[in-house]
């Protein structure tokens, strides 16, 4: 039996209505056949062509049995299942605070401020309790957005402790002096008792005037930081209305495996925050100056050679995991181009 003998063989099982696994059964009987003939040495080297050619039809049997499968799998968790618990695969973090984020580092006073083009973000907190800092608030402030989008509730439980949230942003329990618990229940404290103060200026137009536009917001009302035991309901935020309305009406994705990637550094984190909203709003190329891009992601460097490093060893763990990015190192800055969104428009949808 010569390769087309067989291809016709396969053919015809097709015609009478013969599963591809039935064939794929009958193939490697055939196949079992021939190794008992070339045991007995009857035209080995026929015999391993044939083979061969078995092989081949096998491989590509299976090779459609996998796409067929891997299809319908993909059809049957877009489509038929429900849209998973956003904690799963995506975070929410409000737009402002992309544009112009937290401090990286304990600042000495309780005033700070960040710069992102006509956008500046201040932020002032009580002496006592200090501004948040580092890796911690900023996945306090996407728990937060994430819980209130998610139950779409002024209103978050926080659960019996903080170890529930720590679960929820994969970040390892531990304890003692410098222990997540500790930490994050500082940063949590913190974060609440911040105001923030956004600045807008507004470009001249034919039509009107230079303005400028100021909002005053605070995350929350009402906060109860406290966990007592048995028979409590655990600690609770009642979020600022103005807080909430901004995480439903402009709160940015974030893929979720992402920011768990990035979770050991504020600078990579703010990196990919703020390409995953600027990136995608662009109409045509454009550069981020680096004095800008100082002012932005790197308030706290004083030469802005050693902000220049640190941010381009950041940028590349950050574009490991949003390779979609379109971005070019410029002498002048950071050549941005207009990029697909890091998160599909569909798991968007709440």
């Amino acid at each position: 039996m010569d390769n087309r003998d067989i291809d016709s063989w396969v053919e015809s099982m097709r015609a009478r209505g013969e599963s591809e696994e039935n064939i794929a059964i009958a193939i490697k009987s055939r196949e079992n056949n021939n190794i008992r003939q070339m045991a007995g040495n009857t035209s080995t080297k026929r015999t391993r062509e044939v083979n061969e050619s078995l092989q081949a039809i096998l491989k590509r049997i299976e090779k459609n049995r996998q796409t067929r499968l891997s299809t319908e799998a993909k059809d049957f968790i877009e489509e038929t299942l429900p849209l998973e618990d956003p904690f799963n695969n995506l975070w929410f973090l409000i737009s402002p605070l992309v544009q112009a984020g937290l401090p990286h580092r304990k600042p000495r006073s309780n005033e700070f401020t960040r710069v992102n083009g006509r956008l500046t973000l201040s932020m002032m907190a009580p002496q006592k309790i200090g501004l948040p800092s580092g890796v911690p608030p900023r996945l306090l402030l996407m728990y937060i957005c994430t819980a209130a989008k998610q139950n779409n509730s002024r209103e978050l439980l926080l659960g019996k402790g903080i170890r529930d949230i720590l679960h929820k942003l994969h970040v390892p329990i531990t304890t003692g002096k410098r222990g997540s618990v500790k930490s994050y229940t500082i940063q949590l404290q913190r974060l609440l008792a911040t105001h923030f103060t956004i600045i807008e200026n507004i470009q001249k137009s034919p039509q009107r005037r230079a303005a400028m536009q100021i909002e005053q917001a605070q995350i929350v009302d009402k906060a109860r930081l406290w966990w007592d035991k048995e028979g409590d309901s655990g600690a609770f935020l009642y979020l600022n209305e103005q807080f909430f309305n901004s995480i439903n009406e402009s709160a940015v994705p974030l893929d979720t495996n992402a920011i768990i990637k990035l979770k050991n550094s504020p600078m990579e984190l703010d990196i990919y925050c703020w390409l995953s909203y600027r990136l995608t709003r662009m109409k045509k190329p454009t550069i981020a100056p680096w004095d800008a891009l100082m002012d932005q992601l790197g308030a706290h460097y004083k030469e802005r050679k050693t902000f220049k490093f640190n941010f381009l060893q950041a940028l590349k763990s950050v574009l490991e995991v949003y390779p979609n990015a379109k971005i070019q190192e410029h002498k002048r800055g950071l050549l941005l181009y207009p990029s697909l969104p890091h998160v599909a428009k569909k798991l968007t949808k709440q």
